[in-house]
């Protein structure tokens, strides 16, 4: 399945970003984090703010990133 690796501040550390199995949606971490499609400058935003809330600890609940 094609995706998009996006670089965190840890050297090694990526998020990988993926259309989901419905074709509506970019999905990031588990399934969890997602964003429409139809909407690529708001993903693309909403991809950024997770991985700098994060701030390396991609493990953490989704629930704490900023939506």
């Amino acid at each position: 399945m094609p995706g998009l690796l996006v670089s965190t501040a840890n050297p090694g550390l990526f998020v990988w970003v993926f259309v989901g199995a419905s074709g509506r949606t970019f999905t990031w971490r588990r399934d969890d984090s997602k964003h429409p499609v139809d909407d690529v400058p708001g993903a693309a935003a909403q991809v950024a703010r997770f991985v700098t809330g994060q701030a390396g600890q991609l493990n953490g609940s989704a629930d704490d990133h900023f939506d």
